[in-house]
């Protein structure tokens, strides 16, 4: 009778349990941003050490590592050919490396998906169906399905 309502509601039900889970353990972290975050600075910290940085210009900055690496960095652009910081935008050993250079706060280019706002988002919980406003619209049905044979339409 409501092949697709079931599976919906089953997703928002198991999202706003998860939003409230989360919201309830980011009301312990010191800092807007998640304590996961800082572990993963301390170690690229250490790493880091194992890079040069060279500042250029307007926050660009040639890094060479020892193992013999090159890359360009351009913190304004926020990307270099990194692909782990260009896709989750933590914070690699080289950007962390160019950013100790100029004496820049590790924590502005993080992500905002890592931070207290995003799980400070509320989704309400939804009325079940017999609650619905009533329309004077047709409700809307599955199309009728025709099965793996082309129906010709040139009739």
């Amino acid at each position: 009778d409501k092949p697709m309502l079931t599976p919906f509601e089953n997703n928002i039900r198991y999202i706003i349990e998860r939003m409230a889970t989360k919201r309830d353990s980011v009301s312990k972290w010191h800092h807007d941003k998640g304590p996961r975050i800082f572990k993963i600075f301390e170690i690229n910290k250490e790493q880091a050490l194992n890079c040069i940085s060279n500042y250029c210009d307007e926050n660009r900055f040639e890094v060479k590592c020892f193992n013999g690496d090159r890359f360009y960095i351009d913190l304004n652009l926020k990307e270099y050919n990194c692909q782990r910081w260009n896709l989750i935008r933590i914070l690699c050993l080289r950007v962390i490396s160019c950013m100790d250079n100029r004496d820049i706060n590790l924590v502005l280019l993080v992500n905002k998906c890592n931070s207290k706002k995003t799980y400070g988002l509320i989704i309400n919980p939804l009325n079940e169906p017999k609650a619905w406003k009533k329309t004077d619209h047709e409700p809307h049905t599955a199309p009728n399905y025709l099965g793996h044979n082309l129906v010709d339409q040139r009739d």
